[in-house]
């Protein structure tokens, strides 16, 4: 496992910071629309996935993966086969 926070979270950099929060406002932007005003709750995977929680849960309920992006593909494989 990596140590956390990658350096680029921890960066006191300016470029570093702007892409980082033109990052979250992106993706807080994409789970606004795919929510449709609901409240659902996000998950975040990943190398940043923790940061991104930290940003988003302010506005929508976090919870951890449960399973790895195998573990959900199977999953979808079950619910859709005849």
């Amino acid at each position: 496992m990596r140590n956390w926070p990658p350096r680029l979270v921890a960066s006191d950099d300016p470029a570093a910071r702007a892409i980082l929060d033109q990052a979250v406002a992106q993706i807080g932007d994409a789970v606004r629309v795919l929510q449709d005003g609901d409240r659902l709750p996000v998950v975040c995977t990943g190398g940043l996935g923790p940061f991104y929680a930290a940003a988003l849960a302010a506005d929508w309920p976090v919870v951890p993966a449960r399973g790895t992006g195998v573990d959900g593909a199977l999953d979808m494989a079950r619910a859709w086969a005849p």
